[in-house]
């Protein structure tokens, strides 16, 4: 990664050579540093939230560099599209480990001590104010949710008009003059959103406590439910992630009640 980093700010280098090794989607250097292959999507969601509060447990973006279009077809960037913006991503590397294989090992303390954690991450992103009433992408880009569609989709100018493309891609999933399903609110605000929350993209170290939030790439302004609804849409069954999202979200409950019985018909 470090060899191709420096051939693309030099790119004659490149021209020498007529094979370029497939690149690891991300890769660790010592001091601290990890390079990513991304878009600009997450690039600039990561700074956004820089700028917000330098205190969060966030990623702090040290430079980018676009990759060429005849090189793309060797570096993974997630969810993109032809048209978008390729690039290595240079970030700080936070400490810490996905919970991912741990939250279920957990005691009642630990839970309760990280809720409390990611509570106050999450009460700052939620306090920002949303630009317009719309539905959209970091910086009013399209949405971007790898459990919603392949493609980014949207940008949309209010949550009634997002709910609509919801209700006619839902139709292709589940006969809805046959089905019981509660009516989605038009008229809920946005917030700031993560976008991707799992427990591979919470950090923590040796004892539980949070020491990072990754993978910034589908942030944007979403409904103020869309965070603790995506957040359980797979990992439902998990007991201690169901306590950690219900314990950071409790004003949520019939909202993400309500998505969960529409839950069937997300997706491609």
């Amino acid at each position: 990664m470090l060899l191709t980093w420096t051939a693309l700010r030099q790119p004659r280098w490149l021209l020498r050579y007529r094979r370029i090794p497939a690149v690891p989607r991300i890769t660790f250097f010592l001091g601290g540093v990890v390079a990513k292959s991304t878009t600009t999507r997450e690039r600039d969601a990561t700074v956004f939230v820089n700028s917000v509060d330098l205190s969060l447990p966030v990623p702090r973006v040290l430079d980018s560099v676009k990759l060429p279009m005849h090189i793309r077809g060797y570096f993974n960037c997630g969810n993109t599209s032809e048209t978008e913006e390729n690039i290595l991503l240079l970030m700080t590397r936070l400490p810490g480990t996905p919970i991912g294989t741990t939250l279920g090992q957990f005691s009642d303390d630990q839970v309760s001590r990280l809720t409390t954690q990611l509570s106050a991450v999450f009460r700052t992103l939620r306090a920002l104010p949303p630009p317009s009433k719309g539905v959209c992408g970091i910086d009013g880009r399209p949405c971007n949710s790898y459990l919603m569609s392949f493609d980014t989709f949207g940008p949309f100018e209010t949550v009634a008009s997002f709910n609509c493309w919801m209700l006619d891609r839902a139709r292709y999933r589940v006969d809805l003059s046959q089905a019981s399903l509660p009516q989605r609110l038009d008229d809920v605000e946005t917030r700031f959103t993560h976008g991707d929350m799992n427990p591979n993209n919470v950090l923590v170290d040796h004892d539980g406590n949070l020491t990072g939030l990754i993978d910034w790439e589908s942030a944007g302004w979403m409904p103020r439910h869309w965070e603790a609804s995506y957040a359980l849409c797979i990992y439902s069954r998990y007991a201690n992630w169901v306590n950690v999202i219900h314990g950071i979200f409790p004003d949520l409950e019939h909202e993400m009640w309500v998505e969960d019985q529409w839950r069937s018909a997300w997706g491609e």
